[in-house]
C-alpha cells in the first residue's frame, strides 16, 4: 500500500546517552545496525497496519449508522500503547520504555451531543476514559478512580499539565520469573526468544519505572539507573538524553516535584469505605 522509495525512515540510532533498556533491546533483539531499506519495510508495513485498522473501524461505524443506533451511542477508539516501528533501530515495545511512540496512542470519542471533527492536542491519560464516560451518562464517579472527565478539555476550559505512567516489575519478580522455556543461543532464533533473552541476560532492563511528560519535558526515573531527560520541544524524537546535565538540575526538581505529588495522589487509595472515622 505505502510506496517504501517515499518513505522518510524516523531516526534508528539509539540516543545519546541511551537508557540501559534501550541498550540492552538492541543487543538482544535487533540486530546492531539496521540499515534504512530495512527500516522503510518496517514503517510501510506499519502505515499498512494502520490503515487496516482504519478501514475495519469505518465498516464498523457505518454498520451502527445503517442500524439507525448513533443517536444512542457512545464510540471511544484507543489503544493500549505504540510500539516501535524503526525509530531507534528498535521494534515491537518494551515495559519500560517511556517514549511517545510508545506513550502517545491515538483517542477517538463519539457521544451525541459532542462536537464532531474537533482535533485535540491536550495532553490526556487512559485514566481519564472511565471519568468521561461517567460524566457523559451523568453518573456520579465513585471513590478510587485517578482520571479526570475529557469534556471539560472537548470544551476548551481544562488542560492537564502533565500525565503520568509507569511499568516494569518489582524487585521480587526477577526471582519469580519463568526461565523454563528453552531459548536457543543461535541468532537465528532471536525475533522469537529475544524478550526472554532480553530479560534472562539483564533483569534490571525490566526494574520499576516512572514517567512524567509536560509538554515541554519528560523526566524517567527507574530504580536500576538509566534516568532520562529530554526537551519535547526541541527533541521531539527524543535523542538526546539531557541528563546529568547540571544545566537542567531546575527542571528536574520541578518535574520531581510533580512526580512526587502523583505518587502521593495515587499511591494511598484503599478499598471505599462508606463511613470514615477521625
Amino acid at each position: 500500500m505505502y510506496n517504501r522509495e517515499e518513505i522518510t525512515p524516523w531516526p534508528h540510532e539509539l540516543p545519546a546517552n541511551a537508557p540501559l533498556n534501550m541498550q540492552m533491546m538492541k543487543k538482544y533483539r535487533t540486530e546492531d545496525e539496521i540499515s534504512d531499506i530495512a527500516c522503510k519495510e518496517i514503517q510501510a508495513v506499519y502505515y499498512g497496519m494502520i490503515s487496516k485498522v482504519d478501514n475495519m473501524c469505518g465498516r464498523l461505524f457505518k454498520v451502527i449508522e445503517d442500524e439507525e443506533l448513533m443517536e444512542n451511542s457512545i464510540i471511544i477508539f484507543w489503544v493500549d500503547h505504540g510500539d516501535f516501528a524503526g525509530q531507534y533501530g528498535l521494534v515491537e515495545k518494551w515495559d519500560t520504555s517511556m517514549n511517545d511512540c510508545i506513550l502517545h496512542v491515538p483517542q477517538i470519542l463519539y457521544a451525541p451531543g459532542l462536537p464532531q471533527g474537533k482535533r485535540i492536542s491536550s495532553l490526556t491519560e487512559h485514566v481519564d476514559i472511565a471519568p468521561t464516560i461517567l460524566d457523559i451518562l451523568d453518573i456520579e464517579q465513585d471513590w478510587g478512580i485517578h482520571g479526570k472527565s475529557l469534556l471539560p478539555v472537548i470544551d476548551g476550559i481544562f488542560e492537564k499539565d502533565a500525565v503520568y505512567a509507569d511499568g516494569g516489575h518489582e524487585d521480587e519478580m526477577h526471582t519469580r520469573f519463568s526461565y523454563d522455556k528453552k531459548i536457543p543461543d543461535d541468532d537465528k532464533n532471536k525475533p522469537l526468544n529475544a524478550k526472554q533473552v532480553t530479560y534472562r541476560e539483564n533483569p534490571d532492563s525490566m526494574a520499576r519505572t516512572s514517567m512524567v511528560r509536560t509538554n515541554e519535558w519528560k523526566m524517567v526515573i527507574r530504580l536500576r539507573g538509566g534516568n532520562e531527560l529530554y526537551n519535547m520541544v526541541k527533541d521531539p524524537y527524543e535523542m538526546n538524553n539531557l541528563w546529568g546535565d547540571s544545566t537542567y538540575n531546575a527542571v528536574i526538581m520541578e518535574l520531581q516535584q510533580k512526580m512526587i505529588e502523583w505518587n502521593l495522589r495515587t499511591y494511598t487509595d484503599r478499598p471505599r469505605q462508606e463511613f470514615v472515622g477521625a
